[in-house]
């Protein structure tokens, strides 16, 4: 009787061990895309910072430059 125990303990824990493997890539995949989070951020506020200033001084700053 303990063979089949034995091939289901071998059975769940190779499904743990897959489960684990996937948890372990999600969060990975969740880390990456708190970082571009973090980075798209704190370039969404450095262009708030640039238009706010260009607000400010009334629209000159940069509109004469190559490429507008």
């Amino acid at each position: 009787m303990k063979q089949p125990n034995s091939e289901d303990d071998e059975s769940m824990a190779s499904q743990v061990q897959r489960l684990t493997d996937e948890l372990e890539a999600a969060r990975l995949e969740r880390d990456k895309y708190k970082a571009a989070n973090k980075t798209m951020s704190a370039a969404l506020a450095q262009m708030d910072e640039l238009l706010q200033g260009k607000k400010r001084s009334g629209g000159k700053q940069g509109d004469n430059a190559p490429g507008q």
